[in-house]
């Protein structure tokens, strides 16, 4: 939030013995910050800490009609990050060094014969559900997937039905989440990790109230797993 908590995260980093590593001057001008930090937790994934976001102000204006994003006091939406061998070194990472908070949790059910999948959902200083999330499964994207919220189920319709139109493969089709209550639908990116696409995400005003609970499923409707897109020709011995 500022230079002083800033200071006072670096400080609680080598009070732990973690290790990190300031941005460069060319670094932080990219990113359009006063100042930031990197860390990697036990599971290789990379977190940036900044205070001072450097901004014109001007509103975001869709190109296609898009009615607008949530975001504002919510950040920016959520990321879900791949920890398949270090999961409670990494959970571990995440509340006592990062300081996030446990939401909820789900033991995905993966099928006759095989061990459910752990995912854990963790909140920041803000109302919504979960901005980080852990899934003890490997992706060799780097990367589960992110969340973008639009501001209505019309958006997300549309969005659905532009990404039929343009032959964007999808992951799972469109449903609602059990914890957070969004309604949305996974994509692939380019880059090979999902992007899910959703709107009506739960706000959750006061942390002191809110109770944790443990899901054996992920949603209460839909959320259907796709057969994945093919690969290139070479991917496999690339």
């Amino acid at each position: 939030a500022s230079e002083p908590t800033f200071d006072e995260a670096e400080a609680r980093l080598k009070a732990l013995g973690v290790d990190y590593e300031r941005g460069a001057p060319e670094e932080v001008a990219l990113r359009k910050v006063q100042d930031f930090l990197r860390v990697t937790d036990p599971s290789g994934n990379r977190h940036e800490l900044f205070w001072g976001a450097v901004s014109d102000y001007e509103p975001c204006i869709s190109p296609i009609g898009v009615s607008g994003f949530v975001t504002g006091d919510l950040g920016m939406g959520h990321v879900v990050l791949n920890a398949p061998m270090a999961f409670d070194a990494t959970d571990t990472f995440l509340r006592e060094v990062l300081g996030f908070g446990l939401s909820d949790l789900v033991n995905f059910d993966m099928g006759p014969g095989a061990p459910p999948v752990r995912i854990r959902f963790y909140h920041c200083n803000n109302p919504r559900e979960h901005s980080v999330a852990l899934v003890e499964m490997p992706n060799p994207a780097g990367a589960d997937h992110l969340l973008v919220e639009v501001k209505s189920f019309d958006d997300v319709g549309r969005g659905l039905y532009r990404a039929e139109d343009m032959k964007i493969p999808l992951q799972v089709s469109l449903g609602k989440h059990l914890n957070d209550e969004m309604v949305s639908f996974y994509m692939y990116s380019p880059a090979g990790f999902t992007v899910e696409y959703g709107h009506g995400g739960k706000r959750i005003e006061d942390w002191s109230k809110h109770q944790v609970f443990e899901a054996t499923r992920g949603s209460l409707w839909g959320h259907r797993f796709l057969p994945p897109p093919p690969q290139p020709e070479g991917a496999a011995e690339a």
